[in-house]
């Protein structure tokens, strides 16, 4: 049995494509959610056209008791939760049971060993966007896509007869994640979409590139292997993006299927007044930069902006916004 847990965007996503798949699937949320759960008989994926990419059965919807039973944990919640769903699950899961965090971030392993040491863990480097509509119904805005890391092919076959596309991770691939996912907090601020960004909007480019230059520089001083999920070295992405007059974005959305409405789950969380991932994120890219005697302001400046967001208690959707000039000033001045 697979257990998901966690029907935010991606659990739900991934949860539709193994039932479709034919794999028995448990979704498991919160008791205080349930309600807006039991009368639910379908679990859908729409793409951002509105075409119905998956309508299945809805799952059995649990509140933790089946953990037990499970082959495959894939964890789909915010990284912030991530301590609290472990230490639930261990004194009650089996030790054979493969842990997979669906989680934004670098260093999923060692966070899940350092609870469940005994645990093979296969962390699932996430690469596609969606947003939920509903309880069990989410929109796609980009094709579907996992890296799958930890070794296991047979976690690529629960998707074998998907429309998810799966293949194999690494310590790189989870870095060159992380340093396309920085964008996240520009976008963020601004309430700008992934396309405004690779679409050729200046300023917001000359933000992102600020960004990535420094966590560039940080992973080359630290020795640390990064893979860009784009198929060119980062030297010819910078030029791209600075000169590509929206190339990036074609690139986008030829390669990853990319919709105008994607927009990064960080804007949706300052908008609804939940917290961000924003310190797994760029704040990882601080703490590298720490941990080997470097500094990082630019990523730094970053962190603290969207902690003043959040602490702020705004969440009207466009009150407060950034705009691109003032957050590159804020950057250059870090």
């Amino acid at each position: 049995m697979n257990l998901i847990i966690g029907a935010g965007s991606v659990g739900t996503v991934l949860a539709a494509y193994l039932v479709e798949s034919g794999h028995p699937v448990q979704v498991q949320i919160r008791p205080g959610k349930l309600d807006a759960y039991h009368a639910l008989e379908r679990l859908q994926v729409i793409a951002a056209d509105e075409a119905m990419l998956v309508d299945v059965p809805a799952p059995a919807i649990v509140c933790g008791e089946t953990a037990t039973q499970a082959e495959h944990i894939f964890v789909c919640v915010k990284r912030g939760n991530l301590a609290e769903v472990l230490n639930t699950l261990a004194p009650v899961i089996s030790k054979s049971t493969v842990i997979v965090p669906c989680i934004n971030g670098v260093g999923l392993v060692q966070a899940v060993k350092s609870i469940l040491p005994d645990n093979p863990v296969a962390p699932a480097t996430i690469m596609f966007n969606a947003r939920m509509e509903a309880p069990l119904r989410a929109r796609l805005t980009t094709r579907a896509e996992i890296l799958m890391g930890g070794d296991r092919p047979d976690l690529h076959g629960l998707f074998s007869a998907s429309g998810v596309k799966s293949a194999e991770a690494d310590e790189a691939t989870e870095w060159g994640k992380l340093l396309i996912n920085l964008n996240n907090a520009i976008c963020a601020l601004t309430h700008r979409t992934f396309s405004d960004l690779f679409g050729g909007e200046k300023l917001l480019i000359e933000c992102f590139i600020a960004v990535l230059d420094e966590a560039i520089g940080v992973l080359r001083q630290a020795h640390i292997p990064y893979s860009m999920p784009a198929p060119v070295p980062y030297p010819v992405y910078r030029f791209l993006l600075r000169h590509g007059r929206g190339l990036p974005l074609w690139i986008a959305r030829r390669k990853n299927g990319l919709s105008d409405q994607a927009h990064p789950s960080m804007r949706a969380d300052l908008e609804q007044g939940r917290p961000t991932e924003v310190d797994y994120l760029n704040g990882a890219v601080v703490a590298l930069a720490h941990a080997h005697g470097l500094n990082a302001p630019v990523n730094a400046k970053l962190v603290k902006l969207v902690h003043e967001r959040e602490a702020s208690g705004i969440t009207d959707a466009h009150a407060d916004d950034w705009t691109p000039s003032a957050l590159l000033t804020a950057l250059e001045n870090a």
